[in-house]
């Protein structure tokens, strides 16, 4: 008869595969979750900063075509704030405005592909579109002069002449 020790130490093999199989399983579902959650994030994100973008070109719209600067009349209204009309195109240069490019620096950061944002020939229109971070290249999220934000074919968008989403 032989001597056994007393206290037996240690995982048979077949133990230890099992725990790390389990892990290995838990860890690869929990991963996946977190970038799906990650890239509805970044989409989210980029919702957002259109709005923002949207608001910008209506406040650039605002000061430049409507000439928003101090006390002035419009027709035969007073406003407080109101100034002169200028008489030149209501979105040119709008994609180049100190308000306008961090915003377009944001949407690139949390976009898949650039940013893009493209003024009308004539200034009066202007069109701002992107790749969404989890999106098919070809369909871009597009906001357009009307104001309206929507998923469209990235070739429907008119970048040229009178630029629009579609």
């Amino acid at each position: 008869m032989t001597k056994r020790s007393k206290f037996l130490f240690g995982f048979t093999l077949l133990e230890v595969l099992v725990v790390t199989a389990i892990i290995g399983l838990a860890s690869s579902v929990t991963a996946s979750y977190v970038s799906d959650a990650r890239a509805k994030s970044r989409n989210a994100k980029i919702k957002t900063e259109l709005i923002s973008f949207r608001t910008q070109a209506e406040d650039y719209f605002t000061t430049t075509h409507l000439g928003i600067v101090g006390y002035g009349t419009v027709g035969s209204t007073t406003h407080e704030n109101q100034g002169v009309v200028p008489s030149g195109p209501p979105y040119a240069g709008m994609c180049l405005d100190g308000q306008i490019i961090p915003i377009t620096k944001s949407i690139a950061k949390y976009s898949k592909n650039d940013f893009f944002c493209k003024g009308g020939t004539s200034g009066a229109t202007y069109v701002a579109y992107t790749v969404l971070f989890d999106g098919d290249p070809a369909y871009s999220l597009c906001l357009d002069n009307s104001g309206v934000i929507e998923l469209v074919p990235t070739a429907g968008i008119i970048t040229t002449g009178a630029v629009r989403c579609k």
